[in-house]
């Protein structure tokens, strides 16, 4: 008999029969049984099906069956390469059918923990890794993420069950066996002691069903009901007492932090894809108005689009005590939203619901999940805060958009080429959105496939002056016509509009770079790193701040971590060793490059071993070569640093006549450090526009 009246078992392991040819399960069970006694008081009872055939013989009343086998507190699927079959029993009769069973008993089947968090009475154990379509067959049936402890060992073309003598240090997971074994033994306590204690009330499941209404509730759950009532209102009274002078603990706090990852398309046709990134997107921008929340980027969280990472790994790389997943599920007149906030150090929910709605409410329920979210994390929106572009995408507009953002969010070479033509069909299908021309001015831009691309920063801005990407653009394209004045304006509105914006955050970065206000530039370098840790451009352009700072230390590791990320070389490295010092590093860098960048460097290099009859001669031959504009400023800059000033000034004075990009970083550039006492620079600088001192 189970702890609690009414149940015939406390544990139900459901499992194929294919998994335990070599005695697997047999032996988790029997190690799981001894766990669970030492870790609690009670002696549970475990339902395991021994015989040799796919669970109860097709020739039994199933329903009958079940109706004793199934009717247990936690239900525990041993989820393999084959337990995903729809045709086999222990998927049918015991997996579908206990979820079904456990909805409306007197628990239902997610309840609330002592703790405040959400648990599942199905407590998966994974023994291999996936394919796609038994993931989704999971998580159509759950109406979430799978959320498994795993059993898994990997190695180079492994995937079997993790056993009681594999070393973790040879297991890509690095788990032990053990341990693992201790995992379930304590959710299986958390939940049993959650039942024990009446604590929990139905949640609504995270699933595709509706919740059991009142009128099936039976006399038996009215008393829990009514017991669960007096327990919170003795707990209230213990708060209060508890809050008195004299009691010093506080409950720890949990880490504003989150990242929100796409919606999983779980429509029948899986159509939708570029409708959950649109919702994700959108929520994003939402809880990036809340106060005191960090919030992570879309280019960084949709880099696990289509991945199936573990949630605490995606918490480390991301740094967030949060994740809010969820999945979308949309017909022609109703769209179906799960989701669900889980904390990345152990997996529990922190909070979670289901909403059917027309699709022409899907703004209020974007709004609706970033609200409760807000208030889960015990933090507050903006007053006014909502969802931020209330988009009314006509056509597949949206889903070009989507598939242009994918592209964009990279930073490998060749993204922005491949962006572009998306972001040209969405406003060709749709001309009305203006989130989209910001993009496709940065694109058309970088790839000169336009004769006029600020019309699209225009067009932007005139259907919303409070776009910040628009406005942080638009500061961009000042800066490089040199006018410096407005692109500090731009540049401060796009701030006050989208402060932890993470494209406003590493853009803004750069221009304080090159007004030489190089705390507040680090400063928000830094924050773009920590709300987009995994986009290369948000390490290089911090790292271009520290550099400009003089602060070359931080400018190495920065750039170090950009490459980790993009693996490109470049030349910012060399030149970077070579003002810090360290000339063996610069040589030694400098040998991974070819052709002029490598030219380039060695001029530094020997005029930092003072070899300055080298370095002047290898200036020559640099300079004869000829190349693109931006060759132009590498010449400007290898001649001021070797101390040849006059050779420096022609070249800049080629520079602006050319209106070359680079010509902005020449104030605060190291490499001119020589020029600065010559009354020829104040002159140029004040050519350029740049504000005087």
């Amino acid at each position: 008999m189970a702890v609690l009246s009414g149940f015939e078992y406390d544990i139900f392991i459901s499992y194929r029969h294919n998994d335990n040819l070599d005695g697997w399960v047999m032996d988790f069970v029997q190690n799981l049984e001894k766990e669970l006694r030492s870790t609690l008081k009670d002696t549970l009872t475990i339902y395991f099906d021994k015989n040799p055939h796919d669970g109860l013989l097709e020739t039994h009343n199933v329903d009958k069956s079940l109706e004793g086998k199934l009717k247990c507190l936690i239900f525990i699927p041993i989820i393999s390469q084959t337990y995903c079959d729809t045709k086999s029993f222990a998927w049918q009769h015991e997996f579908v059918a206990f979820n079904k069973l456990a909805k409306e008993d007197q628990f239902g089947r997610d309840i609330k923990l002592s703790n405040g968090n959400v648990a599942s009475r199905i407590l998966p154990i994974k023994i291999h890794d996936l394919d796609e379509e038994d993931k989704t067959l999971l998580e159509n049936e759950l109406g979430g993420a799978l959320r498994a402890i795993e059993f898994i060992f990997k190695s180079a073309g492994v995937n079997r069950p993790l056993t009681l003598g594999d070393n973790p240090d040879k297991n890509l997971n690095k788990t032990f066996y053990k341990d693992q074994v201790n995992k379930v033994a304590n959710a299986v306590k958390e939940i049993i002691t959650a039942l024990k204690n009446s604590t929990t009330t139905p949640t609504q499941s995270t699933d595709y069903r509706s919740p059991v209404t009142d009128h099936h509730l039976k006399p038996k759950r009215n008393k829990i009901l009514i017991a669960s009532l007096l327990f919170v209102l003795i707990a209230t009274v213990g708060f209060f007492l508890y809050q008195q002078p004299g009691n010093k603990e506080q409950p720890t706090q949990l880490d504003k932090s989150i990242a929100v990852l796409p919606f999983t398309d779980m429509s029948p046709s899986h159509d939708q894809e570029y409708f959950g990134d649109g919702m994700a997107e959108e929520i994003i921008n939402v809880l990036a108005q809340s106060e005191g929340l960090k919030v992570i980027a879309r280019s960084s969280s949709f880099q696990f689009k289509g991945k199936n990472e573990d949630l605490r790994t995606i918490g480390k790389m991301l740094d967030v005590a949060t994740i809010l997943e969820g999945s979308i599920r949309k017909s022609a007149d109703e769209i179906r939203v799960t989701a669900q906030l889980i904390k990345t150090s152990d997996g529990a929910h922190l909070w979670s619901k289901t909403f059917d709605r027309s699709p022409k409410d899907i703004f209020a329920v974007q709004d609706e999940i970033a609200k409760a979210v807000a208030s889960a994390l015990k933090t507050a929106l903006t007053e006014g805060a909502t969802t931020a572009t209330k988009i009314e995408w006509k056509g597949e507009a949206q889903k070009e958009y989507q598939l242009g953002w994918d592209y964009f969010g990279r930073s490998d070479a060749g993204d922005y080429e491949i962006a572009y033509p998306h972001f040209k069909k969405s406003v060709m299908l749709d001309s009305s959105s203006a989130i989209v021309y910001p993009f496709l001015f940065i694109t058309s831009s970088s790839l000169a496939n336009e004769p006029n691309p600020k019309k699209y920063l225009d067009k932007a801005l005139a259907m919303n002056p409070q776009l910040p990407e628009a406005l942080i653009y638009h500061s961009f394209w000042y800066m490089f016509q040199y006018d410096f004045v407005r692109a500090q304006e731009e540049m401060n509105k796009a701030l006050k509009y989208g402060p932890h914006n993470a494209i406003v955050l590493r853009t803004a970065c750069r221009v304080m770079s090159v007004l030489g206000r190089h705390e507040e530039a680090i400063k928000l370098g830094e924050e773009a790193v920590s709300v987009d840790p995994l986009l290369t451009f948000s390490h290089i352009n911090l790292s271009y701040a520290y550099g400009r700072a003089g602060r070359y230390d931080e400018a190495i590791k920065t750039l170090k971590r950009a490459r980790e990320l993009n693996r490109r070389t470049d030349d910012l490295l060399v030149v970077y060793y070579i003002l810090n010092n360290q000339l063996n590093e610069a040589i030694e860098e400098n040998e991974k490059l070819t052709g002029n960048q490598n030219d380039y460097q060695e001029i530094l290099i020997e005029t930092k071993r003072k070899d300055f009859v080298k370095a002047n001669q290898l200036l020559q031959a640099f300079v004869k070569k000829g190349g693109a504009v931006y060759y132009q400023y590498y010449c400007a800059q290898a001649s001021a640093f070797v101390g040849n000033n006059d050779m420096a000034f022609e070249w800049l004075e080629k520079c602006l006549q050319a209106r070359e990009p680079w010509l902005t970083w020449v104030k605060y550039n190291p490499l001119f450090h020589s020029l600065h006492g010559d009354p020829r620079f104040t002159a140029f600088l004040k050519k350029m526009n740049f504000p005087q001192e």
